[in-house]
């Protein structure tokens, strides 16, 4: 079956949300290590606002859905991310979402339910893996205790998603070549012999 991936890295926000400095190097490490597993030409997307997130979510949905019946799709995330406080919403946030202290702020941002939605209702016959590598301790909230860690999810039927932290905590970016949790993804995806859960749980 076809494999296709999408990796996105955010790192170029504004001083107010706060930069980061690994995430186009996580996307180059975990799309080299995809290619040794299968994966074609994985695309490649850095520093994307809202409208772009979105635009190439739906032309990876497509392109699965081109591939036809048993298709993987890989789609991982790198970036600042969080929970709203207050709610149980995952977000994806865009390098155009500039002021962390205002509303428009999540309304700027990327539901996760939005693009999981978009990928189950586009490519309903591909299988998909969301890898969620965000929630930074970098990330300048006005309220530092609530927000920054992602909300818990339940599994959807044919998708399966992951967090580089546990529910409530921060994730780190510090790393030489990459954050932490890329690197670990890259060296435990190309492990011969184990079933998708194996993999994630030595991650």
């Amino acid at each position: 079956p076809a494999r296709l991936a999408l990796l996105l890295g955010n790192e170029t926000y504004a001083d107010a949300v706060g930069r980061l400095k690994n995430p186009k190097n996580d996307v180059r490490v975990v799309g080299e290590a995809l290619k040794k597993i299968g994966f074609k030409d994985p695309t490649i997307r850095t520093d994307q606002k809202r409208s772009q997130i979105l635009n190439a979510v739906n032309q990876f949905a497509s392109r699965l859905a081109d591939a036809g019946a048993g298709a993987i799709g890989f789609l991982y995330y790198s970036g600042h991310g969080a929970a709203e406080p207050g709610g149980a919403t995952n977000y994806l946030i865009p390098t155009d979402a500039t002021d962390p202290t205002t509303a428009e702020f999540w309304y700027s941002s990327v539901k996760l339910d939005e693009v999981t939605r978009i990928l189950r209702e586009r490519a309903p016959n591909a299988a998909h893996f969301v890898v969620f590598d965000a929630c930074r301790n970098e990330l300048k909230l006005p309220d530092k205790t609530p927000g920054k860690g992602f909300a818990a999810v339940p599994q959807l039927s044919g998708m399966f998603v992951a967090f580089a932290t546990d529910p409530g905590r921060t994730a780190s970016d510090a790393g030489v070549t990459s954050g932490p949790y890329a690197a670990a993804l890259a060296a435990n995806i190309i492990k011969p012999g184990l079933a998708h859960w194996d993999v994630f749980q030595n991650v």
